[in-house]
């Protein structure tokens, strides 16, 4: 698998503990160096290849000189994409050009939210977003699903929310919800996938139970 972490925050790049100087393999990628140049090969217990992100990609949305920006990380992974069975793109959260990149690129759009009210808003500009690309840029494009991540159900403005997304959503409405547990962020700090951290504590294997639930229905799709 590549991955290939588009957001300036970096999140994904040091969960996986890839430590990068200067720009990272994505913004490297996107001005115009070969992927095989520029990924970076993550081990045990992560397995997979990593175009990773800095904060120098914060410059994509603010720089609108750079000629055909929408289409660079397309391009970028023409003819590399061969060597990985998936490549799954991380977004950063703002709809900006580097959305518009990822979305050019991909066959499939996961959007993933948290249970807020604010939330609702952000799906609708999302969705919007995607119908646009589809419609300009990238016919293909689909909409894969939505996954409510870090879910607190005994929160009632969680369950309005929930209902509000699934009656919007329907069947793209992946299920189960993905709860909130204190073992994801255990897992990030300790730079492992969480099903690594299932069989020491219950938080873990629920989160990893609901993750994988999730992967079957997109495999399907």
């Amino acid at each position: 698998m590549l991955l290939v972490d588009l957001d300036p925050q970096a999140t994904a790049t040091r969960t996986t503990d890839v430590a990068v100087s200067g720009p990272g393999g994505a913004d490297l990628a996107m001005h115009g160096r070969p992927v095989v140049e520029v990924r970076q090969r993550v081990d045990a217990p992560w397995d997979l290849d990593i175009l990773a992100a800095t904060q120098t990609l914060a410059g994509w949305d603010s720089d609108p000189s750079r000629l055909n920006r929408e289409w660079r990380l397309s391009r970028a992974l023409e003819g590399s994409t061969g060597s990985h069975d998936h490549v799954v793109v991380d977004c950063p959260p703002a709809l900006g050009i580097l959305v518009v990149n990822a979305l050019a690129a991909a066959s499939h759009a996961l959007l993933v939210s948290e249970a807020t009210g604010s939330a609702v808003d952000g799906l609708g500009m999302a969705c919007q977003l995607i119908d646009e690309v589809r419609q300009h840029m990238h016919p293909g494009l689909q909409l894969a699903g939505v996954v409510l991540n870090a879910v607190d159900e005994r929160e009632r403005e969680s369950r309005h929310f929930i209902t509000e997304v699934r009656t919007a959503f329907g069947e793209l409405c992946l299920e189960p919800v993905v709860p909130r547990r204190t073992a994801v962020r255990q897992a990030m700090s300790a730079h492992v996938p969480v099903h690594h951290l299932a069989t020491e504590r219950g938080g873990a294997r629920q989160v990893s139970d609901a993750y994988a639930r999730i992967a079957t229905q997109l495999e399907e799709r």
